[in-house]
């Protein structure tokens, strides 16, 4: 299901998750709700809940490009979250017709999140170091991408 404006209570309740918001973001980056709202407003983002408490958002990177990020409330973590993750890419690939390629980016510092984006079929691709300031320290990026033929 895509969220849009008037689903600010559902994104809130998982991206402001105290579990996710300690392995999602860095020391600078936590989303106020009227962030939130903003994205939810605008067209040129997708947030998709595949399943209760997972979210997907996708923004235009650069051309055929979409940068993607997926947050997980603990209680669907494992399993259900890389089934949730599989549906979201086949809908961004189903329904987003200039959708040629989704590219993530997560933490070093968040092993699950990026063995869990292997298994919905993205592949490491790179890593952008230094990139995420985290309690003081600077971290890694792990770049991620799954090209539409690869689903």
């Amino acid at each position: 299901m895509r969220l849009g404006p008037g689903d600010e209570e559902r994104a809130a309740a998982v991206l402001l998750h105290p579990a996710v918001v300690d392995r999602l973001f860095d020391d600078s980056d936590v989303p106020t709700r009227d962030e939130i709202r903003g994205v939810l407003s605008d067209e040129s983002f997708y947030v998709l809940m595949p399943a209760e408490g997972a979210i997907l958002i996708a923004s235009p990177l650069v051309y055929a490009s979409l940068v993607v990020h997926q947050a997980a409330v603990p209680q669907i973590r494992g399993k259900a979250v890389v089934q949730a993750g599989r549906l979201a890419v086949r809908w961004m690939f189903d329904n987003v017709g200039s959708c040629q390629k989704l590219v993530g980016m997560i933490p070093d510092y968040n092993p699950p999140a990026i063995a869990a984006a292997k298994r919905v079929g993205f592949a490491i691709e790179g890593c952008i170091t230094g990139a995420v300031l985290r309690g003081g320290k600077l971290h890694d990026l792990v770049v991620l991408g799954l090209s539409r033929g690869e689903v």
